[in-house]
């Protein structure tokens, strides 16, 4: 049993595939996998996964050959950009620089997502109004806030990805839903058609007050749809080119005054989920992981940031990244996130693991997790060198 994964004990290459071509250090990571005292990534705790749904890396690259066999699948696989495009309206704090940053929240994504899938490059595409796509809308019977059909969006998405790119996300500030029985949804995506939605609606400050809100699912308003301003049964959809008000948007975004680490946090997390799930990445139950399946908003937030050595093993091999590149980039980010951006009182100077799940103290814990990485690859690297 492998933390948590109801399955027989596998061997490493069964699980992580042939490493001969990676350094002693990075070797050593991946390894880790099956290591049963290694201390670099936590137990899985979340609730077991079935077994058709677990993915090994081998399962995962036997998946990607089969989808390359499809031409449009083939053809995108050979392009290296990530295209996001803003679905609006946002709040206007969006757009600002970050407190005492230079940069804007947008440019904060785009810097991240850069770094998470390095090697890729990612560009935001010009923003539409969400009244310009037709998606069946309504509105939820006990906030009142107005949410998206998320098939309806993706559909659009997938009409939108330019020819030169390997997939789009959408990032929207308006709240989705997938289906008349469920609350919310905080992203969906797809490695078939390349494309992923990310919403940052449900993470707005003040708007989702009762817990059972935040979990995704919810028998009690299957089909029901409640008018905003009298609670009366309704449902609403935009045509397209029809009703252009944003205003019906806008009224959510009240509470938005200013961009802090709780928000920035989310949209780390949320986007680099849903767009690992574009590269054929599937939920993990190996490790506390990035990939970690979530069904509420407080499982969201409080997932790691960064992948477990299964899970790192398939990204790499999708975008052929160096993975100690790859860390040095995302520590010197965060720094940079926690040391210029955030204000002081937003995180705080601990190494109590007691208090990593936080909102204080996840920049810090990330960082201080990424350098414990890539000193382990550095050591395991000085002692092959050294025994040689």
């Amino acid at each position: 049993m492998l933390n948590g994964t109801k399955s027989k004990p596998m061997n490493r290459r069964a699980l992580i595939g042939k490493l001969k071509h990676f350094d002693d250090g990075v070797r050593s990571l991946f390894e880790q996998a099956t290591d049963s005292c290694q201390n670099l990534y936590q137990t899985y705790t979340g609730d077991a996964l079935d077994l058709r749904e677990i993915q090994t890396y081998p399962e995962w690259k036997v998946q990607m050959c089969f989808r390359n066999l499809r031409k449009h699948h083939r053809k995108r696989s050979r392009q290296s950009i990530i295209y996001i495009l803003p679905v609006g309206p946002f709040p206007k704090v969006l757009r600002t620089p970050i407190e005492r940053g230079s940069v804007s929240t947008f440019e904060l994504i785009r810097r991240f997502v850069s770094c998470y899938f390095f090697g890729m490059t990612v560009k935001f595409l010009e923003e539409i109004a969400v009244t310009k796509v037709n998606c069946k809308q309504r509105f939820h019977p006990v906030t009142g806030k107005l949410q998206l059909l998320v098939t309806d969006l993706m559909h659009y998405l997938k009409t939108s990805l330019p020819a030169d790119g390997y997939c789009i996300i959408g990032l929207t500030w308006v709240d989705l839903y997938p289906g008349e029985d469920w609350n919310f949804v905080l992203g969906e995506s797809s490695c078939e058609d390349g494309c992923a939605v990310v919403s940052f609606g449900h993470f707005e400050p003040q708007s989702y007050q009762y817990k059972h809100l935040n979990d995704t699912t919810n028998q009690n308003i299957a089909g029901v749809q409640c008018d905003k301003a009298d609670g009366t049964i309704s449902s609403v959809s935009f045509e397209r080119n029809g009703h252009d008000d944003v205003s019906l948007y806008l009224e959510d975004f009240a509470d938005i005054e200013k961009v802090n680490k709780k928000i920035i946090w989310r949209l780390l997390r949320v986007s680099s989920h849903e767009i690992c799930h574009v590269f054929g990445m599937a939920h993990c139950s190996y490790f506390a992981c990035a990939m970690n399946e979530s069904k509420s908003v407080l499982q969201a937030e409080n997932q790691p940031l960064f992948l477990c050595p299964v899970c790192l093993r398939k990204l790499q091999k999708a975008v052929g990244f160096d993975v100690m590149e790859r860390y040095t980039g995302l520590c010197i980010l965060l720094e940079y996130v926690m040391n210029e951006i955030l204000s002081k009182d937003d995180y705080c100077h601990t190494e109590d693991t007691s208090l990593q799940n936080t909102e204080e103290c996840k920049f810090v814990m990330a960082i201080s997790w990424l350098k414990s990485v890539l000193k382990f690859i550095k050591r395991n690297n000085d002692i092959n060198s050294t025994s040689n």
